[in-house]
């Protein structure tokens, strides 16, 4: 329990003190500003006259908030729109597909050549590489010109999934389009992210040499150096549905397992009375992995834990499992305060709070009875860490895995022996040893956690699925949280109450969360290639599409952009229909009559229009469209180029029909549920 009402500051407990801290980081991004500040810091010195633990609090509240108006990146540099300037940055992330890379750049200078370039502070853009060579990667400093523009979200259906809701919470607001030529220099990272960055590429390109499955290279590949780039959708697709996705994002699990196998190799140390030495060899090894991962937060953590409860050890000191968290959350958040809406900062925090404050007391076996509490412990590690990462995750991927138990036991037990018996034989390997037997004792057991994994993913009702609560219930949640967590400390008839209480009102904010009808409503889609129809009927989404890719192509796309609008309805399947690429279509909803011109071969008989959509494939006038079907109003598509779309606005505007450009103004239109659209 925490003592909030102690007023010494010597041995103050740091998770009030993190909890504060990142309350500040939040004040800031949601838009406080010096009015804020002002009153925290108002409030801070008052409560100084009364109690200096809470004064202390309040303080950590404003440096949170300082800590991220410094750090944070600015918002949109709008004096940068429309200007070709010559810009210099850092590489921080990148990733690609299909010939095409996509970065993210932190620049740090600008200026109208090369000659006078100007430091330029806090901005991180979006730049799309038009090419796959030459393939860059994190850390590289680029040199290129460039027009940037500001990133947009386009919706045009409810709940549409838009690329630019990822790039704003990266506080990344512009974006610009490059050619290989433009690059007018890649250098690679120097000092000491230099030198680990190369010896990551190094190792990544031992695993990928060697003669190990490919499942087991992309295994090691993110397990060893959090390499995931070239891991197949396939088995990231099969351990996210099986609830052990973890396993292939380096986290506190990997970490503990390199601090094992290190300190068992360093075993004669100890033996020889090099025990000290010993220990802070393990130390060493561990910010060596962290350097070679690229320091993500949940390695991070993880290290600094495990170094304060070793080094705690070497100076025979105790160290609070709880401060130590703590204190690698404050230590992270202060040198990366947005770090705080990353969710693999989010999940592996609140992971390690729940292991902390839940696995003991969840544990019915005593600890005495050495073997049968480690046996049960991987039960209630795995139950704990789900309770404090269930509700997150379900907030961002909507979907929970029922036999996470199953497939984490299981994760838990080989994955130690995985990577143990894969570093022995990538070293093997580096020294020119041919270890057929242990390759093939890796192969075994990565392939038998596949198949084990596509086994739960097979079970009935492997997952819950569509689950959609709006971000406000993970109040409640914790207050679930604490309630059990009292309950479990002091269990008494006030406490059960207590809690059955809280449960309750959790219940009903779970029942009083929004669920959005199925509206029918056909969409007009902006896509700057093809003109696209979206409407519902029953449990089915339809696309009349002139795009000329294959079906299954347009299926794809649209369930990546429109899968919360089809979750929220309980929509199961996307009908597309390409028709429209070889002849005009129409649609008839009740007495509404809508047609898409696409400038093929008609077969309109419907001579009187509602509705003319004009399309990118139309090169005629207005005057014909009018001429044949006595439309009531003219919709130019998004796909038509701005300069035919202007003439086409003139020609309406002279013809006095009303006009609507979905370049502008999106265009939807609603019709009765009972009148199911018909389709000629």
């Amino acid at each position: 329990m925490l003592h909030l009402s102690r007023t010494s500051i010597a041995g103050m407990p740091l998770l009030p003190v993190a909890v504060c801290f990142s309350l500040g980081i939040i004040l800031y991004a949601a838009g406080g500003n010096l009015w804020i500040a002002a009153a925290t810091l108002a409030a801070g010195i008052i409560l100084a006259f009364f109690n200096r633990y809470w004064c202390s609090l309040a303080l950590c509240v404003l440096l949170g908030f300082c800590d991220a108006a410094i750090s944070f990146p600015n918002g949109p540099a709008e004096s940068l729109h429309g200007r070709k300037l010559v810009y210099s940055g850092t590489i921080t992330r990148v990733s690609g597909d299909g010939g095409v890379q996509n970065l993210y750049v932190r620049i740090d200078s600008c200026g109208a050549d090369t000659s006078g370039m100007a430091p330029l502070k806090r901005l991180t853009v979006n730049l799309i590489l038009t090419s796959a060579s030459p393939e860059l990667s994190e850390g590289e400093r680029i040199k290129f010109p460039a027009m940037f523009s500001p990133v947009r979200a386009r919706r045009d259906l409810p709940d549409e999934i838009d690329p630019a809701d990822f790039l704003y919470r990266k506080n990344i607001h512009e974006t610009a389009f490059l050619s290989k030529d433009d690059l007018m220099s890649v250098n690679p990272p120097d000092g000491i992210k230099g030198y680990f960055q190369r010896r990551h590429d190094r190792i990544t390109d031992l695993i990928y040499r060697s003669s190990l499955s490919s499942e087991a290279k992309e295994l090691l590949a993110a397990s060893l150096v959090g390499e995931t780039a070239d891991m197949s959708d396939d088995l990231r697709q099969s351990f996210s549905n099986a609830g052990i996705a973890h396993i292939l994002a380096i986290s506190g699990l990997h970490v503990g397992i390199i601090a094992f196998i290190v300190s068992l190799a360093l075993w004669p140390m100890f033996i020889t009375g090099f025990g000290r030495w010993r220990r802070i060899a393990v130390v060493l090894s561990l910010w060596i992995f962290a350097l070679l991962t690229g320091m993500p937060p949940s390695v991070v953590r993880a290290t600094i834990m495990a170094s304060m409860v070793i080094i705690a050890g070497i100076i025979q000191r105790n160290s609070p499992p709880l401060n130590s968290l703590s204190l690698a959350a404050i230590l992270i958040l202060l040198f990366s305060p947005d770090s705080l809406f990353d969710i693999g900062f989010q999940l592996s925090f609140a992971a390690v709070l729940a292991i902390l404050l839940f696995s003991n007391r969840l544990n019915p076996v005593s600890p005495r009875k050495r073997f049968l509490y480690n046996a049960f412990s991987l039960l209630t590690v795995s139950v704990s860490a789900m309770m404090g990462t269930g509700l997150i995750s379900i907030l961002y991927f909507h979907s929970f895995p029922v036999y996470f138990l199953l497939a984490n036991i299981l994760a838990c037990l080989l994955l130690p022996l995985i990577l143990s018996a894969g570093i022995i034989y990538l070293l093997a390997f580096a020294a020119g040893f041919s270890c057929t037997a242990l390759s093939t004792a890796v192969n075994g057991m990565v392939g038998f956690v596949a198949k084990c994994s596509d086994l739960i993913v097979s079970l009935p009702g492997n997952s819950l699925d569509n689950i959609y609560f709006e971000t406000w219930i993970i109040i409640p949640f914790i207050a679930v949280l604490v309630a059990l967590k009292i309950l479990l400390d002091k269990p008494a008839k006030k406490q059960i109450c207590g809690t059955i209480a809280v449960v309750m009102v959790f219940i009903i904010c779970i029942a009083m969360q929004h669920k959005p009808g199925n509206e029918a409503r056909v969409y007009l889609v902006r896509s700057t290639y093809h003109t696209e129809l979206a409407y519902t009927t029953g449990d089915s989404l339809i696309l009349i599409t002139t795009s000329p890719n294959e079906p299954a192509d347009v299926g794809s796309r649209a369930e990546m952009r429109y899968r919360d609008y089809m979750g929220k309805r309980n929509i199961r399947e996307i009908i597309v229909d390409t028709a429209s690429r070889k002849s005009d279509r129409l649609m008839i909803i009740g007495n509404t009559s809508i047609g898409l011109i696409s400038g093929k071969p008609t077969g309109l008989d419907h001579e009187k229009l509602n509705y003319a959509i004009v399309s990118r494939g139309f090169r005629g006038k207005i005057k014909d469209i009018t001429d044949s079907h006595e439309p009531d109003s003219i919709i130019i598509s998004y796909d038509i180029h701005p300069k035919r779309a202007a003439h086409y606005l003139e020609q309406c505007d002279s013809l006095g029909i009303p006009v609507i450009w979905a370049r502008k103004t999106p265009w939807s239109f609603s019709y009765d549920s009972s009148l199911k659209p018909f389709v000629k």
